[in-house]
């Protein structure tokens, strides 16, 4: 009895006493985040801005998006996009679309999990920030996102409780070792009374545990360690291709014929740019078809790359966009004229 209790009080302890460890988890993160049909931006300002929003969806899982529009849009076609877009993350509708319109007019709609950011804060704040639009729109955009990322970075009660329970899950070897050096202090204080080979089950039993967790926890650190996913935009392309000869058997049933076959090589040379401003060389290939001059200058792409030789390993086209959150239309236009 007194060990189960003693048990018990180390685990809830440890559930405060011991830091996260770090690991791999899956990546939701939307990975583009501005919309700019009107061209507003600079190649420059769009990568800076992107990388900062996509540092928040890592941290926070909560996306914010930047849109502008052609033209001012109606509230009504405003709700469409959002949703056809699925700015948030699915189920928990944790997102906000900030519209910016060619006269510097801005509209921000929230999605249906306004847990995070109200309407009344999204119109608040955006007029306090956003009436620099006209003279210095990227500023004054990167200001609107540092009030709402403070915002986002407060924790709620359940998520308090959450990060308790993950802390548990993630330090469960680290736990299990410590319940193992334990259970042989009080294996030891059993011996008073004598040897049982019973004394060996509880240390047996949290030995085990470590020993898979440890080898669990090692596995998953030594994968992560290796690949990284970044998002970026191709900057420039170069079509080529070439031609190349293969022999394809034929069977007669009692002879074995060889006849030449002809294939073309579709290439398209690009230079990519990832969020961070780093650049990257990547030759996209098809056979028989042309689907790689399909790629163009502008496209946003996956990029996962090996950090230990911190080069492109591969490129993922395209990436998914459409995180599956929704609205009702909760918006507020936002006064930029102050």
């Amino acid at each position: 009895m007194k060990a189960s209790i003693i048990m018990a009080l180390l685990i809830l302890f440890l559930s405060f006493a011991v830091p996260g460890v770090l690991a791999e988890e899956d990546i939701k993160e939307r990975g583009r985040y501005i919309y700019d049909d009107a061209d507003q931006l600079t190649l420059e300002s769009e990568l800076a801005l992107s990388s900062y929003l996509l540092g928040m969806d890592k941290k926070t899982d909560y996306e914010i998006v930047l849109v502008f529009p052609m033209e001012t849009m109606t509230t009504e076609s405003m709700t469409e996009w959002y949703n056809q877009k699925g700015v948030g993350k699915m189920t928990a509708d944790n997102g906000l679309a900030v519209f910016i319109f060619p006269d510097n007019t801005a509209y921000g709609l929230i999605g249906n999990g306004h847990d995070r950011i109200a309407v009344p804060a999204v119109s608040t704040y955006g007029e306090r920030t956003l009436s620099g639009l006209e003279d210095e729109p990227v500023l004054a955009i990167l200001n609107f996102l540092n009030v709402l990322r403070d915002m986002i970075d407060k924790p709620t009660t359940s998520e308090r409780a959450s990060a308790i329970g993950e802390d548990i899950i993630l330090n469960f070897d680290i736990i299990a070792l410590y319940l193992f050096g334990i259970s042989l202090i009080i294996f030891l204080y059993q011996q008073r009374d004598g040897f049982q080979w019973s004394d060996f089950k509880v240390p047996m039993i949290f030995l085990v545990i470590a020993v898979v967790s440890v080898g669990i926890v090692a596995m998953g650190s030594a994968y992560s360690s290796n690949i990284e996913r970044e998002y970026g935009v191709i900057t420039s392309i170069s079509q080529g291709s070439y031609s190349y000869t293969t022999q394809q058997p034929i069977s007669t049933g009692k002879s074995t014929t060889y006849i030449t076959v002809f294939h073309t090589m579709y290439t398209n040379d690009v230079k990519l740019i990832s969020y961070d401003f780093k650049e990257y060389d990547y030759r996209f290939t098809s056979s028989d078809n042309k689907r790689a001059w399909q790629r163009n200058v502008g496209e946003f792409v996956q990029l996962n790359i090996n950090i230990e030789e911190n080069s492109l390993s591969s490129v993922s086209v395209p990436i998914n966009d459409n995180s599956g959150g929704h609205t009702n239309g909760y918006g507020t236009w936002i006064n930029t004229n102050r």
